[in-house]
């Protein structure tokens, strides 16, 4: 049997634990699972962040896409990518559902399920956690991965955490672009680069403010709500 740095084990459950993986907050926060653990040629992403000034391990395309929307939020004060879930409570959700959990074939280990993202919110004074997950909506007809994501539904329901399916239909493919140009050029090097992105940056806000009903206005507060799929029942509340 061949393991090796992808395969899960419980040994190397109990050495992410030890290193303190979905602990802390901000800068301080360790992701689950980072870029450089991820087999295959997948396309990952490495973004510094504004709000928490630490790089981010992002694992598909989709998922920078929605990072950027959570970037650009003022109410969104932390975002925490690749959260790890208490592996005894999603055990005990899977077998109550008759649902099997993840597991690794090789080493017969139950993998640790994650979460996209927990993020922190500010709601008019109150501060609060929403838990998101992304997924295409190609995924989303698969019963394996509606299954998982039953699991992990159930399993924010119990701690009293709204939790949000997210697909590529809620996010507008213009908005990400814009968003994504602002953000690779939010920290600059240059002193000139940076007097014009601040320029751009103080122009776009006083638009915003004479402008609210603009589409791009539109777009933001669209971007928490999420989709109805079969038997999981998926909520989303303004946030």
């Amino acid at each position: 049997m061949s393991v090796n740095k992808y395969t899960g084990t419980e040994e190397k459950i109990a050495k992410f634990y030890a290193e303190g993986r979905g602990s802390g907050e901000l800068n301080h926060y360790l992701p689950w699972i980072k870029t450089n653990e991820i087999p295959g040629n997948r396309r990952v992403h490495r973004p510094r962040g504004w709000k928490t000034n630490r790089i981010h391990h992002l694992l598909f395309d989709l998922e920078l896409s929605y990072f950027f929307y959570l970037e650009w939020s003022k109410k969104v004060i932390d975002i925490r990518e690749q959260f790890p879930l208490e592996r005894k409570k999603t055990m005990t959700i899977a077998s109550e559902k008759g649902i099997n959990h993840p597991f690794e074939n090789k080493t017969q280990t139950n993998i640790v399920m994650t979460t996209d993202f927990l993020v922190t919110i500010k709601n008019e004074n109150k501060v609060m956690h929403i838990a998101r997950s992304i997924k295409p909506s190609s995924e989303l007809e698969d019963p394996r991965v509606m299954e998982n994501l039953e699991i992990e539904r159930q399993y924010w329901e119990d701690y009293n955490v709204e939790w949000c399916l997210i697909d590529e239909k809620v996010m507008d493919t213009q908005f990400v672009k814009n968003l994504k140009y602002i953000h690779e050029h939010y920290y600059l090097n240059e002193k000139k680069e940076e007097e014009m992105s601040l320029y751009l940056l103080t122009y776009l806000g006083n638009i915003q403010q004479q402008n609210p009903q603009k589409h791009y206005m539109h777009y933001n507060s669209n971007f928490l709500r999420g989709n109805r799929r079969r038997n999981v029942h998926v909520f989303c509340q303004s946030a």
